[in-house]
């Protein structure tokens, strides 16, 4: 089963910078992608002796069938540096960073894939013996047939945090 993986993103704009006038500095980082590619799996019964596995997960549907949404984030960054003289030189800078500024809760696709890509539970609608050639040919150039549909297919498992604000305060003496 060829396709595209759930890495695949055919389109990406990342955008950072920052500007300090005087002791005010602001920065912003943003990230656009489209959704990543994912496809329908079955959970099948492993039939194959001594395979030492209860389940196998194939492919219901050519990889990269499917697409999750886009993705956007922006964090938001201002500092301001007050400079004193006490003994030595000194200043306090203060710091607000605001993550995930525009509030989008978007589908993630990180360490696992972001959404339930179970489709049911199936089998193999084949009279060959497990284990023989003959049933890994069949196995191999056929996806299962479905004896049940789960009810969380499709829905998301990974969703990004919600607007967060960080402050902070830095002395450097």
């Amino acid at each position: 089963w060829y396709g595209k993986v759930n890495t695949d993103h055919p389109h990406m704009l990342k955008f950072n910078g920052s500007y300090t006038v005087g002791g005010f500095t602001t920065g912003i980082d943003y990230l656009f992608m489209t959704g990543s590619a994912w496809a329908a799996q079955m959970e099948v019964a492993d039939e194959i002796p001594g395979s030492g596995s209860n389940y196998q997960y194939p492919y219901y549907e050519k990889k990269g069938t499917r697409r999750m949404p886009s993705y956007s984030r922006l964090d938001v960054h201002f500092a301001y540096q007050f400079n004193f003289k006490l003994w030595q030189a000194m200043s306090l800078t203060l710091n607000a960073d605001i993550f995930n500024a525009l509030n989008l809760r978007s589908p993630l696709n990180g360490a696992s894939l972001g959404v339930d890509n179970l489709i049911g539970f199936g089998h193999y609608d084949t009279t060959a013996t497990p284990g023989s050639q003959a049933y890994t040919d069949y196995v191999t150039t056929h996806a299962p047939a479905m004896e049940a549909a789960y009810s969380t297919f499709g829905q998301y498992t990974n969703i990004t945090m919600q607007r967060s604000y960080y402050f902070g305060a830095a002395l450097k003496f």
